[in-house]
Formats: structure tokens, C-alpha cells, sequence
């Protein structure tokens, strides 16, 4: 449900998240609730403040049951430092707010339950949004890092190991926080959400690939010249297999050979990535060399 436009980026509130203000509601837990909201937003719009000031399009705001999404489909594919610092604003955003929390409590202000949880939920954020998984800050910053390096695909790969261990241990936290009584469902939940999105990072990388592809072309149109990396590339390698080795930023050249490293052809990154989206990863780069001759 769209609720309408902050600083021209529509704010939009998904379902669930009203069933979760209900219930909290229903609790008498709504101020708190109402903190966490305010919270959540201030973080949200900081990544989107600052990718406006580096002329980034935003496309919404979505608040959701246990935190928030800002949506910016011109992130991916941006200079690495761009990338870098649109993702530190949120939690860079709520160290702030930590820090001014605590100022206030030493002269007085912010005193009793709501000022604590206040500063708590800050600090959580601040902190959580470190975490090595998607869809934290952490994660982003860890996948542009192991993209830059890697490649897409063993980049996704990686990054998927690591949401699903930190799922782990914080279903592991959560379930032995419950038992002793010192801990709310919440961690449960949240390890929930991310091993969900780890699932949704392993279809990532040609999505990504694609998105970074675009992004090539207009700089080049822009430029009129562009670097070159080149690949050689055996001619029985499936087409998911070279995906892997796809670096963001740079145009690709496909030197085709065979086993015996005769030369077959060359493939462009373009014609690489065309036909893994029209017949999938498992056709052979030297059968997609064939239809293209």
C-alpha cells in the first residue's frame, strides 16, 4: 500500500507490516512499536538522502514487518566508493543517533523505558546492519567487495554461505535466548528473513550480470571508448561457468578455443549473456558460438 511521498520517493507499507502494528497494538506495545517505525524510516532515507546528493534515482521506500528496504535501481553497477557509502549511511546514520541518545540521557533527557529502548534499537541497528548477509548493509558491502574480486556468480555463491551461517547463529542466539527467558522471538525471525533471502541471492548473479551489462553500454555510449577484458575461454565450458568469472565494471571479450587451444571464435560478453537468458546456464559457450556463426 502506497502511503504517499517523502522528499520525493514514494513510501509504500507492506501489508504485513500493519498486521505487525496491529498486534503490537493489541499488546499495548505501540509506542515502542512507533520508535522502532520512526527508526527504521530515519535509516531508510539516510541511504536515500545521500544516493540523491551522488544524483542516484530512488524509486520507494517500502517499510516492512521487521525493518525497511529503500529501493535504488540505478545503485548496482555505480562507482565502488558510490556504492560503499550509500550503504554505510544507514548504520553510520544510527551511531549518530546512539550517540546523541546518550548525550541527552547524561543532561537529563530521554530518561525511563522508551529512552532506553530508544538507544538500544539505534545501537541494534547500527550494529546488526554489519552482519556478512543480504538484504543488511553488511551484505551489500560485502558482495560489491567479493563481486569487484570474484566475479557474480562465486561472489552470490560466497555471500550465500555467509547469510546462511549468520541465519544460523542467530537462530541458535534467538532459540537459546528463549529458553532462558532473556531473549523475544525476534532474533528467530529476523534469522528466518535472511536464510529467505539468502534463497533469493542464489538467482541473483545473472540478474546482476544483465543490470551491469546496461550500465557498460550507456557509459560507453557516454564515453565513446571503454576498456576491454579478455577471456579465454574453452568451448566445452557451460555458459553459467564463465559467468563466474564476469567482472563489474569492465566489458568482456571471449577468446573461443578448443582443447588443443586452436582458436574457434569470440564471443561478446552481450551475445553471452543474450543467450543464457533465452536457453539458461547449461548450453556450452561453443554451442552458442555455433548458432552465432
Amino acid at each position: 500500500m502506497v502511503l504517499g511521498s517523502l522528499f520525493g520517493v514514494r513510501l509504500r507499507v507492506n501489508p504485513y507490516f500493519l498486521l505487525f502494528l496491529a498486534a503490537y497494538a493489541f499488546l499495548g506495545l505501540l509506542r515502542p512499536v512507533l520508535i522502532l517505525v520512526a527508526v527504521v524510516l530515519g535509516h531508510e532515507l539516510s541511504h536515500v538522502l545521500v544516493a540523491r546528493g551522488y544524483g542516484l534515482a530512488v524509486q520507494e521506500v517500502e517499510l516492512l514487518p521487521f525493518g525497511g528496504v529503500a529501493r535504488l535501481p540505478t545503485l548496482e553497477g555505480a562507482d565502488p566508493f558510490v556504492e560503499t557509502t550509500v550503504a554505510l549511511a544507514g548504520p553510520l546514520h544510527n551511531f549518530f543517533l546512539t550517540g546523541l541518545a546518550i548525550l541527552l540521557r547524561r543532561w537529563g533527557f530521554l530518561q525511563g523505558e522508551l529512552g532506553n529502548f530508544f538507544l538500544e534499537v539505534n545501537l541494534g541497528m547500527a550494529c546488526g546492519n554489519f552482519l556478512p548477509a543480504l538484504p543488511l548493509d553488511g551484505g551489500r558491502i560485502y558482495r560489491l567487495y567479493l563481486a569487484r574480486a570474484l566475479g557474480y556468480r562465486r561472489a552470490g555463491e560466497r555471500l550465500v554461505v555467509s547469510g546462511r551461517i549468520t541465519a544460523g547463529v542467530l537462530a541458535a542466539g534467538g532459540a537459546a535466548g528463549l529458553a532462558l527467558g532473556a531473549a523475544s522471538p525476534t532474533l528467530l525471525v529476523l534469522a528466518l528473513f535472511l536464510f529467505f533471502s539468502c534463497r533469493k541471492e542464489e538467482t541473483a548473479g545473472m540478474y546482476r550480470a544483465m543490470r551491469d551489462l546496461v550500465d557498460k553500454r550507456r557509459r560507453f555510449q557516454e564515453a565513446g571508448v571503454a576498456g576491454v577484458e579478455h577471456l579465454l575461454v574453452r568451448e566445452d565450458l557451460a555458459a553459467a561457468q564463465v559467468l563466474s568469472r564476469l567482472l563489474p565494471g569492465r566489458y568482456h571479450l571471449l577468446w573461443v578455443v578448443d582443447r588443443q587451444l586452436q582458436p574457434q571464435g569470440c564471443l561478446s560478453e552481450a551475445q553471452l549473456l543474450e543467450a543464457m537468458a533465452g536457453e539458461g546456464g547449461w548450453r556450452t559457450v561453443g554451442e552458442i558460438l555455433g548458432r552465432r556463426s
